[in-house]
């Protein structure tokens, strides 16, 4: 079934954008050749919730599953006390993760499509990484690694490699860059521009956060593909899209 053929495709609106094909290459991004403004980026975003809600909130609903699942055999094997349960448990929790990582990365393409206005934005970028699962499980198990040294050695080297690091797992989705290299490109283009992107992803998570809460759930319907999209609207104000390319 192609893309456009699909029953889970997202329905056009007025406030679907023209793609313009802008790729920008990765020395003019790494250059800081870019620039955004938080509140249009978080206008756009909420703006493209419209025709975006299904394809995210599935994708979260499949990993809660994968999650949920998993959460069961672990349990399982801790009550049996079994050492086989428990390396069964390690290894089905490793694979889940992956799996999870993988939808992530299908959801940061899905949100870089819509933001740059390409009509063939659908579920189907949802499911279409895992071919790319191993690379994007090393990917974010390294950069995860990194992190955490980071909060380590003082905390804000980790406060900063998290916010730098934002972006290489949609490198590896819509670049297919290596795994370094996807650390390293998200890295020094977003140090250029380092107190924005913070700032952003600070009042995207709070807004989420907040909103959640405050409706006993119910926002999230609408914040949880609003904070998907502004880091797909991000992607395209740093590193461009081309849907040909």
């Amino acid at each position: 079934m192609s893309s456009d053929e699909s029953v889970y495709r997202a329905p056009e609106s007025s406030l679907a954008r023209s793609s313009t094909g802008d790729r920008r290459s990765l020395d003019d991004a790494i250059a800081g050749r870019f620039d955004f403004q938080l509140g249009e980026v978080l206008s756009e975003a909420w703006d493209l919730t419209n025709g975006s809600k299904g394809v995210i909130l599935g994708a979260i609903a499949i990993s809660l599953g994968v999650n949920v699942a998993t959460q069961a055999v672990t349990l399982l094997g801790e009550a049996d006390d079994s050492g086989l349960l428990l390396l069964l448990g390690l290894a089905i929790s490793l694979a889940a993760n992956a799996v999870i990582y993988t939808i992530n990365g299908g959801v940061f393409l899905y949100a870089i499509k819509r933001a740059a206005g390409d009509e063939t934005a659908s579920f189907d970028d949802v499911l279409s990484c895992f071919n790319l699962i191993l690379p994007i499980f090393g990917l974010m198990l390294l950069s995860g690694l990194l992190t955490v040294l980071g909060f380590l050695l003082l905390v804000l080297p980790g406060i900063y490699l998290a916010v730098a690091y934002l972006l290489a797992l949609p490198l590896k989705v819509e670049r297919g860059l290596g795994v370094w290299e996807c650390l390293e490109t998200s890295r020094k283009a977003i140090t250029r521009k380092w107190l924005k992107v913070a700032a952003t992803t600070f009042v995207t998570g709070l807004a989420v956060a907040l909103g959640s809460i405050l409706t006993l759930g119910i926002g999230a319907i609408w914040l949880l593909p609003f904070g998907a999209l502004v880091f797909g609207i991000l992607y395209r104000e740093i590193f461009g899209y081309d849907p040909s390319a």
